[in-house]
C-alpha cells in the first residue's frame, strides 16, 4: 500500500516557516561592524575638528593640523609644509606664497614643542631676556581660542617678525608673523592680513 505524502510535505512547511521567522527575529542581516559588539571605534578626532573648527568664507582656506591639535583659516594663495621639525625634536608648519624664503610676502611659521613644565610667564620671560638689548616691543592679554598668549612685535632677524607665545595641555606654541616692517609696503599689509585672518580663527581641536 502507498504510504500518503502529506505528512512529508507537511514537516517541510514547518521547516520553512520556522526558518522565515528566525530571518524575520533578525532583521534578515549578518551582525556587521557597527551593530556587533566586536566593532572597531572610529578615531574621534576628525569629527570634533569638523565641528569646533570655523567654516571656511569665500577667499579663505581651513587648514587642520591633528597632530599639533589646531586649525585655522588662511587667506586664498598661501602654501602649507607642516613636515618640518626643529632642532629640539618640536614640530613646525610654514605658511607661505612661493616659498619659505621668499622675504616679498607674508609668511608665517607655527613651531609646537613640549612645554616642559614651562609656564606661559616663563616662556615670555625668556623672550624678554633674549632681546632685552633691543628694546624690543611687547603686549600681554591676547587670546587665541580662549587660551592666554602674549605678543612680541618687530622682533629682529632676517625680517623683523610679530610673535606670539602661548601654552596649552603641555605644548608651547610659537606663532611667527613676518615682515612686521611697514616699510616693506605690500608685504606688511599682507601680514596684516594674514594675521588677522589667523588669529581670529585659530582654534585648538577638543
Amino acid at each position: 500500500m502507498k504510504h500518503k505524502p502529506f505528512p512529508f510535505i507537511f514537516f517541510l512547511l514547518l521547516l520553512l516557516l520556522l526558518g522565515l521567522a528566525a530571518c524575520t527575529a533578525t532583521g534578515g542581516a549578518e551582525p556587521t561592524a557597527e551593530n556587533s559588539n566586536d566593532s572597531v571605534t572610529s578615531d574621534e578626532t576628525d569629527p570634533v575638528a569638523l565641528d569646533h573648527c570655523p567654516e571656511a568664507p569665500v577667499g579663505t582656506t581651513l587648514f587642520t593640523n591633528s597632530e599639533d591639535g589646531y586649525c585655522l583659516l588662511l587667506p586664498d594663495g598661501y602654501a602649507v609644509d607642516d613636515s618640518l621639525t626643529t632642532d629640539n625634536g618640536g614640530a613646525e608648519t610654514a605658511v607661505y606664497v612661493d616659498s619659505m624664503l621668499d622675504s616679498s610676502h607674508a609668511r608665517l611659521f607655527i613651531m609646537v614643542e613640549a612645554a616642559n613644565g614651562r609656564t606661559l610667564e616663563d616662556v615670555t620671560t625668556a623672550k624678554q631676556e633674549e632681546f632685552a638689548d633691543f628694546g624690543v616691543q611687547y603686549s600681554f592679554g591676547y587670546t587665541l581660542d580662549g587660551v592666554l598668549a602674549n605678543q612680541f612685535d618687530q622682533l629682529p632677524g632676517q625680517d623683523l617678525s610679530r610673535v606670539l607665545l602661548l601654552v596649552k595641555d603641555g605644548r608651547f606654541y610659537t606663532l611667527t608673523f613676518t615682515p612686521d616692517d611697514p616699510g616693506t609696503g605690500d608685504a606688511y599689509a599682507d601680514m596684516q592680513t594674514l594675521y588677522d585672518t589667523v588669529l581670529t580663527s585659530f582654534s585648538f581641536l577638543r
